[in-house]
This record gives structure tokens, sequence and C-alpha cells, in this order.
């Protein structure tokens, strides 16, 4: 099965406020063992967009980025419309280009798969 995914991810701490939109596309393979069990793995895009405020005098301060994202979940099939989803995100962005201490992101996440 191949699919496409959006993901948008907002963080507020003290001075920083960060946004990261992810746009991929993937595939999941169903273990044949387990045909209800399936892994996802997709491939794309991320895009950062933060902003930093100082209590002290200085005016906020933008960046944006952009690099590739992965990411990785395993998925339980409840039925043939409905499936449980549980992953990680992992991105890359240059960190001159954001307010993140590294270049490298991640994110755990769940949710539900909708199938029409």
């Amino acid at each position: 099965m191949h699919f496409s995914g959006i993901s948008h991810t907002s963080a507020e701490i003290l001075t920083d406020k960060d946004r990261l939109k992810t746009y991929r596309i993937g595939a999941q393979y169903n273990l044949p063992q387990v045909p209800m069990l399936g892994f996802q793995l997709e491939v794309g895009g991320v895009k950062y967009e933060g902003s930093r405020y100082y209590f002290w005098s200085k005016p906020t301060e933008y960046r944006e980025g952009s690099g590739g994202s992965v990411a990785a979940a395993w998925v339980l099939d409840v039925n043939d419309n409905l499936a449980l989803r549980a992953g990680m995100d992992l991105n890359y962005i240059d960190n001159d280009k954001t307010y993140l201490s590294s270049n490298f992101s991640t994110t755990l996440n769940t949710g539900i798969v909708l199938r029409f």
C-alpha cells in the first residue's frame, strides 16, 4: 500500500516558537506471519519556521529553513478501514537556519489510519 502524509508540529519554550511542517510519501508492508501488523516507511521534506523573542529590548527574530524528513511506524489493522499507528519522525535541517539546538529533530507520535 502506498500513501502520502502531512504533519504539523508546533512548540513554544521560553523565548522560542518553533513550527515544523512535513510532507512525505510512503509505503506499508504487512508482515506475512501476522497480516494485521504492518510497518510504514516514509520519506520527504520538512519546512521550519521559528521565532525568538528576548524579554529585553531586542525585536523578535525570525528564521526559516528546510531539509529532509523520514518516518517509520508500526501499524495495527483494526479492520479494512481503520488502523492504529505508533512511530517516529526524524528531520534534518541545518541548525544555522533554525533555533533548534541540533541539525536533527525527532518526534514520537501515535495516530489512526483511515482507508477509503
